[in-house]
This record gives structure tokens, C-alpha cells and sequence, in this order.
């Protein structure tokens, strides 16, 4: 049986086929407003069915037009189910075996004043979202739904990023020589000076006086200890809190008992409760010098002979897309965001995410300042009009080395961000219409501060909200 998207197939090969010997008649559009064609089109794809109505259409009227009039109402066909599609939320659709189709319009196409691309031949379908996942990948929880209505009350919403100052380092631990010279490392544990999680208690207040609805954490910067310690302080004051990339850390894995993962777990707030949504698992694992972790690990290497550590982790995780009331939420661990190709058992990893979300959260742990994330924000926000929000551990910062940035695919009016004076202002990618290219600073955050609050509005709540409103 074929799948919804895969029956446009037919419609867009003819339309391409009959304007193939004379490209120009692509440009040509009936007056929508104007042409009974037209006008036909629109209300008969309307509501459910919308796809099996056009192709009944196209039977119909296709033997009654001449060779123009075909090329210009099939244009004004798919076109309709493009922003007829276009002007729905994010959402799956069937695709073959184990595999789903993503369409729907992504949250900052709610601007109302954002031009309409134009519909080509070179991008058909320029406002429907093409990612394709496995159906495991996709993590569809009503807990996600029940945990955002804040966040539409509030008619913005707030993501914090903390880096966590005062917390680490991070105490990593030899393995075993894992490939010819390469040595093995975990992390142990995180230093805890305050005796009590201190910092990230102190993260979730912060978060909390200012609205937060989504909050992020770093990579290896909160272990067993810290989840526990987070949670009771989520659970104690939850505030607007919604979504919570709680850190990671070298767990047991998910989907081998005897493995041992990165792990960062996600969490829905709903009624003062932190609920389980899913756990990402890093696929890239860091390879670095010996120097590098120094200690008992760079003694450890010498003694075996390795010139390399590498993070001991079971490898190949799968791309998590959690779809939520204000635009769909994806995990990408440190390495994981720069790597094209990182294949879990379903595919690219970064490709995937970035294609599939609205908002990538990367929390990394990165002391190297030609790590060029910003320059994946970048290349994504341009190409895949993805929004990032990225957190470093404040501990492994040197100076030139980013703790917190946040990167927008386009300008938002209304868009506030903290600390004013830590770095700039919002940057947003090059080379797109309408961008002021005089704002190209990103915003960041010292390591001092170790925190990035960036409000974003959502100007059209009918949308967000399925049009309960």
C-alpha cells in the first residue's frame, strides 16, 4: 500500500514531465483568488483526506485541460498540499515498514510576517519538514503535552542553559586499552564541594525565579548523585519548569544491560512531577591525548603504551525527537553535533535530528575552543532551519572556549535573552532573507556566570495550542 507522501509522487514527476521541454511555464500560477480551478483545489483538500482528494481531482480534470493548463494547475495542486500540510503542527504520518514521515510547519513559520518561500522545482515542497525516523525514534508522551501548557499561557517560551559553575571537575577512571594504543576512560563521579549539589540546586532556583520552561545541563556533569539532587529540587519547586535535559553521564545502558552508555535522561515536569521521557545515548565517543585527563589515566596510558584515550562507551545510540505543544525537541551529546555520519542503528544521528527538530539541545563538555559548534549551529540553522541551544561545563572552559550560546534559524521580534552583557547578542545565520547581517555576535555566557536565559514568543498561540484558544 503506498504512504501519503509517497502517492504525491506521481503528481510531482508529471508535473515535471510535461514542463520539462519549456521550464518557463513553471513560473506561471493561476490567480488563486481568481482561477475556479484554483479556488476548486483549495476547498477540496481542506480537512482530512487531503492527498486522496487531490489525486481524485487531478482524474477528474486532467483529460479537460491543454498541455499549459495542466502544468499550471498541477503546480496549483501541489502547491495547496504544501501549505495545506505546511500550516499543520509537526507530525508523523505512516512511511514504509518501520519507518515514519515527519510534515508539518515548524514553530517560528507561526510568525506571521515571514514571506512564504517560493514553491520550484528544485524545492517542491519547501514548508513541509522532510525528516524520516524510525518509529522508535519518534517519543510521542502525553506527559510532554500535559507539561507545556505553561509555556503557552505564558505566550513565550524560555529556555535556560546552565553551565554550572562551582560544580566539577568531573573525576574520570582507566578502563582497559580499548584499540592497539588507545586506553580506555570513564567518568566516576562529579566533584561535589558543597557536599549538597549545591550549583545545581542553585541552577533550578535561577530557573525558577525567571520562568524557565526548558532547562538544560551539561555533558559528564551530573552524575548519579546530582540526578537525585536535581530531581528533589525540581520536585520541591517546580515553577514553569516543562522539559529538562538533566545532564549526562556514564550509565548503564538502555539497550544493553552489560554496556555502559553516555547517557542524558529527559524529563517532563507535570504537576510538580519530574516523569521519565527518554534517554539519549551518545554515539561518538571523545578521543583525546593522555595529557589531556592527566593523573592516574595519563600514568595508566604510559604503562600500556597507548598515545590515545578514548571514552569507553558502548556506541551507536539512535536519535531521539520528543514533539512537543511549542515545536519538537532533540538531544545531540557533545561529538555527536559535529560528526556527520555518526550512524546509530537507524541512520545519521546529526542528520537526523537536525532535519526531524525545531530544537536541538547539545550539552557538551568541551575545554577546546576549534571545536567549531557554533559553526554546526550555523550550517544547521541555514540549511535545516533548526534552533540550538548549547551547554558546555563551565569547569573545562578556558578562555575563547563558549559555555552557553543559543542560535535562532531567523529573527524574532520580541526576543529578549540573559545576561545582556555577557558576549552580544542573538546570532542567526548568514545569508538568509531578511536577516540583518550586522547582528552576527552569538550570545554566550562567562564561565563565572555559567548561564544563558533566551526568551522566545510565540506570537501565534492558535497554532501552538491545535487551536484550542
Amino acid at each position: 500500500m503506498p504512504t501519503v507522501l509517497s502517492q504525491l509522487d506521481p503528481l510531482l514527476n508529471a508535473w515535471r514531465a510535461l514542463a520539462e521541454d519549456d521550464p518557463t511555464m513553471l513560473s506561471m500560477e493561476p490567480d488563486p483568488d481568481r482561477d475556479e480551478l484554483s479556488v476548486e483545489v483549495r476547498e477540496r483538500i481542506q480537512g482530512k483526506g487531503a492527498v486522496t482528494e487531490a489525486l481524485a481531482w487531478w482524474a477528474e480534470r486532467e483529460g479537460d485541460l491543454d498541455e499549459r493548463g495542466r502544468v499550471v494547475h498541477l503546480q496549483a495542486v501541489l502547491h495547496a498540499l504544501d501549505i495545506h500540510f505546511g500550516g499543520q503542527p509537526l507530525q508523523p504520518v505512516d512511511g514504509e515498514g518501520e519507518r515514519i514521515r515527519l510534515v508539518g510547519q515548524r514553530w517560528w513559520g507561526a510568525v506571521a510576517s515571514r514571506p512564504r518561500r517560493p514553491f520550484t522545482i528544485q524545492e517542491p515542497f519547501p514548508h513541509l519538514a522532510r525528516g524520516v525516523l524510525h518509529r522508535e525514534e519518534w517519543v510521542e508522551e502525553r506527559a510532554v503535552t500535559e507539561a507545556f501548557g505553561s509555556a503557552l499561557l505564558d505566550g513565550a517560551l524560555r529556555v535556560g542553559l546552565c553551565a554550572l559553575p562551582g560544580s566539577g571537575p568531573t573525576a574520570f577512571e582507566a578502563t582497559e586499552v580499548v584499540d592497539l594504543d588507545t586506553l580506555g576512560f570513564r567518568g566516576m563521579s562529579v566533584d561535589d564541594p558543597s557536599g549538597e549539589c549545591a550549583p545545581l540546586r542553585e541552577a533550578v532556583a535561577w530557573a525558577v525565579e525567571r520562568g524557565v520552561h526548558v532547562l538544560a545541563f551539561p555533558e559528564l556533569a551530573v552524575d548519579e548523585a546530582g540526578r537525585t539532587a536535581l530531581r528533589d529540587a525540581i520536585e520541591s519547586t517546580p515553577g514553569s519548569l516543562c522539559l529538562v535535559v538533566a545532564g549526562s553521564f556514564h550509565v548503564a545502558s538502555e539497550r544493553d544491560a552489560d554496556a555502559v552508555a553516555n547517557g542524558s535522561p529527559v524529563w517532563a515536569v507535570v504537576e510538580g512531577v519530574a516523569v521519565p521521557v527518554c534517554t539519549v545515548e551518545k554515539t561518538e565517543p571523545i578521543t583525546t591525548g593522555p595529557a589531556g585527563l592527566g593523573g592516574d589515566i595519563q600514568q595508566r596510558a604510559e604503562a600500556e603504551s597507548c598515545t590515545a584515550v578514548r571514552e569507553h562507551i558502548q556506541p551507536g545510540g539512535r536519535v531521539r525527537v520528543v514533539p512537543t505543544p511549542v515545536g519538537a525537541f532533540s538531544v545531540l551529546i557533545c561529538k555527536d553535533a559535529l560528526v556527520l555520519g555518526a550512524d546509530g542503528p537507524f541512520g545519521d544521528i546529526r542528520t537526523k535530528a537536525y532535519r526531524s527538530a525545531d530544537h536541538v539541545v547539545i550539552p557538551s563538555m568541551n575545554g577546546s575552543a576549534a571545536a567549531w559548534f557554533w559553526g554546526q549551529a550555523e550550517e544547521s540553522g541555514r540549511h535545516h532551519e533548526t534552533a540550538t541551544y548549547y551547554v558546555n561545563a563551565a569547569w573545562v572552559a578556558d578562555d575563547g572556549v563558549d559555555v552557553a550560546f543559543w542560535s535562532l534559524p531567523y529573527r524574532v521580534g520580541g526576543l529578549t535573552t540573559e545576561p545582556e552583557d555577557a558576549g552580544g547578542h542573538a546570532r542567526f545565520p548568514s545569508g538568509h532573507e531578511g536577516r540583518d547581517e550586522a547582528e552576527t555576535s552569538r550570545v554566550s555566557a562567562p564561565p563565572d556566570s555559567g548561564r544563558v536565559l533566551v526568551e522566545v514568543p510565540l506570537p501565534t498561540l492558535d497554532w501552538f495550542s491545535g487551536g484550542a484558544r
